[in-house]
């Protein structure tokens, strides 16, 4: 049998929980979405300032694909979860597809590709805290790293570990932009819609 301070204190839980599920999948959901289109503008525009003092042309191809990368990341950004990515990942298959940072990577050493890779860098890094900070299980896991790093259980398999994920997520990230693209050897979209 329960007593009156044991069930007043589980229906505390209860609400608790349900204000931290609400907060996370209301206002801070929203506020991080916000966020990460605010700074997506801020790169566009510091690229757009970058081309109208001769930077680089309005009309390379390079200039316009990070524009259009630019414009998914503002547009998409409310579907930036964990679980969309996987599903994405599952969707498009393994295969090869065109990389924007590769073909900046490409570009001939100079002022162009240094300040193309800043923006795409930043970009990349907006998208990828925008899924942490929207993802309960990777806030959480965000959250209790440093613990382990303190903790000295961080080897340096584990560094590793984590930068294959994220050399393996990089590309995915990069390649989120296009829903017109067809998957590799079919004639279907790859991308969610």
């Amino acid at each position: 049998m329960t007593t009156v301070e044991g069930f007043v204190g589980f229906i505390q839980i209860l609400i608790s929980l349900a204000v931290l599920i609400w907060f996370f999948a209301g206002p801070w959901s929203s506020f991080r979405v916000d966020t990460s289109r605010q700074r997506c503008f801020e790169l566009r525009d510091r690229l757009f300032l970058f081309a109208a003092d001769g930077g680089i042309g309005f009309d390379n191809p390079l200039y316009r694909r990070t524009r259009e990368w630019l414009n998914a990341c503002i547009a998409r950004a409310h579907d930036m979860k964990l679980w969309n990515l996987m599903a994405f990942i599952v969707v498009c298959g393994p295969g090869p597809r065109p990389n924007l940072y590769t073909d900046i990577l490409k570009m001939p050493d100079g002022q162009a590709r240094t300040e193309l890779r800043e923006i795409v860098e930043q970009a990349m890094f907006v998208q990828i805290e925008l899924m942490v900070a929207r993802s309960p299980f990777l806030l959480t896991v965000t959250a209790l790293a440093p613990l382990f790093v303190l903790a000295g259980l961080m080897t340096d398999r584990a560094q590793d570990l984590y930068l294959r994920a994220r050399s393996f997520l990089d590309p995915w990230i990069l390649s989120y932009d296009d829903p017109g693209r067809s998957k590799p050897g079919t004639g279907t979209a790859g991308a969610p819609a």
